[in-house]
């Protein structure tokens, strides 16, 4: 007869489960700082991150750490920084111009 434990054993044994692993750590992490983006802004858009990479790193290994790591810098950036600049619509016809501005 097969037990939990068992089952879990097997699930973080295997690369699938263990990357799986990390993608959902950092899904749920996203999914809490959109929750949070109303009182928090664009004051702190990584702060549950640290979460879902400690988690990874501590139950599914290095390599989901990593990856937990990367996606959230992607979402993070993707859905909680805003642009830092703006483009220009104006043509820049002399390097020296750009010392104008």
């Amino acid at each position: 007869m097969v037990n939990e434990v068992s089952r879990w054993e097997r699930f973080l044994t295997s690369s699938f489960g263990r990357y799986a692993m990390g993608f959902a750590a950092t899904a749920i992490c996203l999914l809490g700082r959109w929750l949070l983006d109303p009182f928090l802004g664009n004051f702190t858009p990584f702060i549950t991150l640290y979460a879902a990479v400690a988690f990874s790193a501590i139950y599914a290994g290095f390599g989901p750490a990593i990856l937990a790591a990367i996606l959230g810098l992607i979402g993070a950036d993707y859905w909680f920084v805003p642009p830092s600049t703006k483009v220009s619509s104006r043509r820049i016809g002399n390097p020296s111009e750009i010392a104008d501005r």
